[in-house]
């Protein structure tokens, strides 16, 4: 659980150069369990639309208190030229029954949309992550 400290901000690329795709690498360098959002810029070409540009947020929080804060923050990071996609994975609320990934509303399909989310969730090795810090 953590103690009002600050979220952090990091990309996909980072968590997979800099801790090999592993958020659990990254969350063990920290003694408060910090709430994270992993931001993914990619350009992709999309049926019957051509090349398009997204800004994916994922956010993992372990501390229910920065959910709002993490989504703003994701809205500020987005830039003017990509479509945001933005994810919550309440973290805390791990092993209940109402534990899930949500997803915000968007004018998106929901393949591509879910495509985009699973990647960042997969490449960054959220779900190992929120296992292992619920043991701690």
């Amino acid at each position: 659980m953590t103690k009002d400290t600050a979220p952090l901000v990091i990309t996909l690329d980072e968590v997979m150069a800099d801790y090999d795709g592993k958020l659990s690498a990254l969350l063990a360098e920290h003694t408060e369990t910090p709430n994270i959002l992993i931001t993914w810029q990619v350009d992709i070409e999309v049926k019957d639309s051509g090349m398009q540009a997204f800004f994916v947020a994922v956010s993992v929080c372990f501390d229910s208190r920065q959910d709002d804060e993490l989504r703003d923050i994701a809205s500020q990071l987005c830039p003017d030229n990509k479509t945001a996609i933005f994810a919550f994975v309440p973290a805390y609320s791990y092993g209940r029954k109402d534990f899930g990934i949500f997803i915000a509303e968007n004018q998106l399909g929901e393949i591509l949309v879910n495509g985009l989310v699973n990647e960042v969730i997969e490449q960054a090795g959220v779900e190992q992550a929120v296992v292992k810090a619920s043991k701690r």
